[in-house]
């Protein structure tokens, strides 16, 4: 075999291996920090709202999760935050406070973060709650990790 078969057939041989090194190198993580403006209304009566707002995030595997609760609001509520349906926090609000935030670890890939109210009676609330809103902040990867 010539010595310029032998180049070839090593250059093509190392360009193969380098092309599978890449595709099979982890992903960089990606940070974000998301604000989502949520703002529920014709909640039908009573205190439990059964409406709530859900967003897809995507993470390398860190999530924060928090919602602030509007300082346009009248009542307080209790704010109860969900990633891939499972409880992470429930907190009572003033109107412009925030919930405790909380910082999970997840499998990497996209989940979903939902946030739904419960009413408390006072102020406005005479016995149902009829709206709410606030924001729902999500830090993922490196930002979450920065925040916590």
């Amino acid at each position: 075999m010539s010595t310029l078969k032998k180049t070839v057939g090593v250059a093509a041989g190392l360009a193969v291996a380098a092309t599978a090194a890449a595709t099979l190198a982890p992903a960089p993580a990606h940070a974000a920090s998301l604000n989502f403006p949520v703002y529920v209304s014709g909640c039908g009566g009573g205190q439990a709202c059964p409406k709530g707002a859900e967003f897809p995030v995507f993470t390398g595997g860190a999530l924060r999760v928090q919602f602030i609760s509007s300082p346009k609001h009248c009542s307080t509520i209790v704010a109860k935050i969900a990633v891939d349906n499972r409880p992470v926090v429930r907190t009572l609000v003033k109107p412009g406070q925030p919930t405790a935030a909380r910082f999970l670890m997840v499998p990497a890939g996209t989940h979903k973060v939902r946030v739904t109210a419960l009413g408390v009676p006072g102020g406005c609330n005479k016995g149902a709650l009829s709206s709410w809103g606030g924001t729902l902040a999500v830090q993922t990867d490196l930002d979450a990790l920065m925040a916590s």
